[in-house]
This record gives structure tokens, sequence and C-alpha cells, in this order.
């Protein structure tokens, strides 16, 4: 049988499609109105639960901790002693402390017939029923009372005054004002510091019998000096300052650098001040940027102030001074010049003064040598006429030599500027200062001087200091070159010279060859 033919389904590529429906939209009154019924179905229940918790609180729990609190606990009763019973009348025995409950429920019995020494019934019964919670009696404390006179070893606390400390040791009022008064005469009190020691005595006051008179008193300073307060029978007071005896021993300090030659004197206990003596009695020969290495060494001859009992009450100026650098000793000695000052020369009786010196300010480094550089500010090479010293503003700079203020002001690219005359032949200048010091120009000023501060005005990217040597007006290198003026001993200051620096090297050598000995530090 022939099969029919098959017709061909024909099938669109694109199939048909057929587009729902847009979503009901929303009503807005109908979601603010479910969100309202939501809240407020939510704080209905909140004000409901919180309510019967409250009454669930109230009905079981408290009155459960109100009968607790109110029973009586077994060390109570315990503690219960029966008050003593009168004459003729057998006392009962004390109740046991296991048993508190046995004498609660007692049962009644008639009570005896009354008799003139029995007590009476409801006294019994009030003495049994004492609650457990009766205070025992206090007893009045009684202050001892003080006996005149009186001497007391007080520290001053912090925030604490004079007048504070004599109100507090029962001195009237009017005669501590007095007291403070007087002593200001010699020392303001204002001054006291937390620690300071106070010796105080005090006698009982001639009219106000409860109250105390300074009779003396002193205080302790710093200084390891005393000031002394005494009253005088007329009432008045005397007031005197005393120092405490001392005596002056040779010293010689000797320290070796590690990191640095202010490093080195502190490890020789050497004072800060005497440091930067040495610091600028060598400055004229040293560049303390470039010649200190670790490994060198100072040694310091000095006289050392001790009280009887070995404590350091101060140290005279530095005698001798030895720098040993890179295996070279530089030695300088300290005289007494015919004008009535002390100097300092090397061993040939030479002066260490020279006529500039080569690094005008403390703690400094170099930034930028003298020669050429590129600018940091406009980009191409050229010629630094000075060398620049890095040092945070405000550092103070020191005037390099003897001489006269030429000009003080603003001076282009240099900012805040300096120029001191020294002679007909060398100047120096210094800029970028912050602020000028007490100088004017044609005043003189010393060697050593401070006449500015270290800042960054002018052509400047960070604080330094600016440096220059003019000879004849033209700037040298103010570190390579060294500017030898010095004046040296003659005569009869010569031959003394040479008979202290020969003492004060035998000195050293017996101090070298002894033990060290140890001293206490000042704890006043």
């Amino acid at each position: 049988m022939r099969r029919p033919p098959v017709t061909p389904l024909l099938v669109s590529p694109i199939p048909a499609t057929e587009i729902p429906s847009a979503p009901r939209p929303v009503s807005v009154k109908r979601l603010s109105r479910v969100r309202g019924n939501w809240f407020m179905f939510g704080s209905a229940f909140g004000i409901g639960l919180s309510f019967f918790t409250n009454l669930l609180i109230t009905a079981a729990v408290l009155p459960q901790e109100q009968a607790a609190l109110e029973q009586p606990t077994l060390t109570e009763v315990a503690s219960y002693s029966q008050p003593p019973a009168p004459a003729g009348v057998v006392p009962a025995p004390a109740p046991m402390a296991a048993t508190p409950v046995i004498l609660a429920q007692a049962p009644e019995t008639s009570p005896p017939p009354p008799s003139e020494n029995a007590a009476p019934a409801a006294t019994l019964a009030e003495a049994a029923t004492v609650p457990a919670t009766t205070e025992p009696a206090q007893t009045a404390v009684v202050e001892p009372k003080l006996t005149y006179p009186r001497t007391l070893a007080l520290k001053i606390g912090r925030g604490e005054t004079l007048l504070d400390i004599l109100l507090a040791n029962h001195v009237q009022m009017g005669d501590a004002q007095e007291v403070v008064t007087a002593l200001k005469a010699r020392f303001n009190p204002r001054k006291l510091r937390a620690g300071q020691k106070i010796s105080l005595t005090l006698a009982r006051h001639e009219t106000l019998g409860d109250k105390a008179a300074v009779r003396e008193l002193a205080i302790n300073l710093p200084n390891f000096s005393t000031i002394e307060l005494q009253r005088l029978e007329n009432g008045n007071y005397n007031v005197a300052a005393t120092k405490e005896a001392m005596t002056e021993k040779a010293y010689r300090g000797f320290g070796k650098v590690r990191s640095s030659l202010m490093q080195a004197g502190a490890d020789a206990k050497i004072p800060a001040g005497t440091m930067n003596d040495i610091v600028k009695a060598f400055s004229y020969d040293v560049d303390f940027q470039r010649d200190i290495h670790p490994g060198d060494t100072i040694e310091v001859l000095m006289d050392r102030k001790t009280t009887a009992d070995g404590r350091i009450g101060g140290y005279s100026p530095a005698r001798y001074v030895a720098l040993t650098l890179q295996g070279k000793k530089h030695e300088i000695f300290r005289f007494k010049t015919n004008g009535g000052d002390y100097a300092w020369f090397d061993g040939k009786g030479n002066s260490v003064r020279k006529s500039l010196l080569r690094t005008p300010i403390n703690a400094a480094h170099i930034t930028s040598g003298f020669g050429m550089r590129k600018h940091p500010l406009l980009g191409y090479s050229r010629m630094h006429k000075g060398v620049d010293f890095g040092a945070s503003t405000g550092t103070a700079i020191m005037a390099a030599g003897d001489g006269v203020v030429e000009f003080k002001g603003w001076k282009k690219g240099y900012g805040n500027f300096v120029l001191i005359k020294h002679n007909n032949t060398y100047k120096t200048a210094y800029g970028h200062i912050s602020k000028f010091g007490k100088i004017s120009v044609g005043n003189r000023v010393r060697q050593g001087q401070v006449i500015a501060y270290v800042g960054m005005t002018g052509a400047a990217t960070g604080p330094h200091l600016h440096y220059e040597v003019r000879l004849n007006n033209a700037q040298v290198n103010p570190i390579s070159k060294q500017f030898n003026m010095a004046s040296g001993l003659t005569g009869k200051q010569m031959a003394a010279f040479k008979s202290g620096k020969q003492a004060a090297i035998k000195e050293l050598a017996s101090l070298n060859s002894k033990p060290k000995a140890t001293a206490k530090l000042a704890s006043r």
C-alpha cells in the first residue's frame, strides 16, 4: 500500500511569544495603611508585655525578697546576749545559735508569782524581742593632745604652698602670713617646689591655747644653701641664709667618643656648661663636624666641690683639656692674664683665640660646602661662596669674632642678613636669619656673642645658616683656610704660664695613677 506524501510543516524562525499582561500596580495608600497597622500592633504588643512583666515581678518576686531580708540569720541570733538579770533572779540560759526557732516557738506557761526582786514579765518579753540589728554603742574618738615645743621634718607636696603647710599644723592665719612676709626678704616662698624639705619648730601660742606659733623654720635649697627663720622675743622674725661648707678637690674626667663629643663628656661626668666652653675654645682649630670620630678621647682637669658626706655640689671651670683626635693630641691650658681675664692657651703659650670662628653655631651640620654646586632653587650650577650649616629654626648664631655691625636688615636672596667688620681685612656675613639678636648697626660685638637666630628667610629651602668669610671683600672658604692671628705670652707672663702648666700636668698624672673615687650625686 502506498503511503500518501508528507506535507512539510513550515516553522517561523521567530517564535511567536505572548506578551504578558502588565502587573497590577500596588496602591500607595494601601501599602501605607498596612504599614501603619503593623506599627500599631507592635506598639500595643510591647506595652502589654511590659505591663504583664512588671505585674509578675510585683506579685511573685518582690514579696519573696522582702521576706528573705526580714528573716534574721543564724549569725544575728547567735550574737544576741541576754541582758543581766536583777539581783535574786536566776538568769535564763543563753539561747543556742543552732536553735533559734525553738526559742521563738516556746509554749506559754503560767508566770511565777511576782516577788519584790523579780523582774516584770514585760521587761523579759522586751529583752527576748530585742532586734538582732541593734547597733553597738559608739565610743567617742579623742584626738591626742599636742605637746609643745615640737619639731617637724616636712616635704613640700605637689601644688602645696608654705602657707598651706603652716595652717595644716595649727598655725594661726595671721601668724602664718607674717612668716611668709618675713621670708620674702631673703627668699620668695612662691619658688618652693615639690620635694623640697622644710624643718619646722612650733611652740604653743601665747594667747590662743589651741594654736601653734612658729619658733624656727629652715628651708633647704637645691644650691646647698639654707634659709633660716627664727622668732625673736619681741615677736619679730630674723631671716638669714647660710651656705653648706664644701671642699674642693681636683677631678680628672676622661671619656671616649662613641657617637659624639658631648656623649663622651657626659660619660666622663663633665658638666654640660663646661663642655660648651671646651667646644668654643677648640672651635678655632677643630671642625666638630668632620674631625671627631669614634675612638677619639677627651680628658679634663677641674676642681669638684663636695660636702662633708660626699655629695657633689658643683665644679669649677676646667684648667686643662686634651682632645686626642685620630691619634693626635691637642692640649690647651687656662691662664689668667695681666688684665685679670682668663683665657685658653696652647702648650707653647699662644692664645687659641684666633681671628675668626670656623663654626659660629653649635649643634649644626654642614649641608652645603664652599664651591660649585647645583642651586636647589634656580636649577643650574653656580658658585656657592659660603658654607651652609643646617640647624633647627631658632638656633643661636654667634659672632665669629670681635667687630662692629656694618649691616643689619633684608638683603635679596640672603633674607635677613648681618655683616660684621672685624678689621680692615676681614668681614663675616650671616644669612637666612629668622630674627635678630640685641644688636644695631654701629654696635661693637664680642666673639661668641649671640647676634641672630637660624631661619629660612630669602632664597632657602629649609632652616640653615649661610656663613661667609670675606677677605678684602672677596669670599673665601671659612673651613679650609686658617685665620691664625693669635697673640702669645711673653716675659713674666710666659714664665708664670710655664710654671702653671707643669703643675697641672703633674697633678693630672697623680690623679691618673690613683684609683677612681666615687661620689654621691646631690639629692637636694
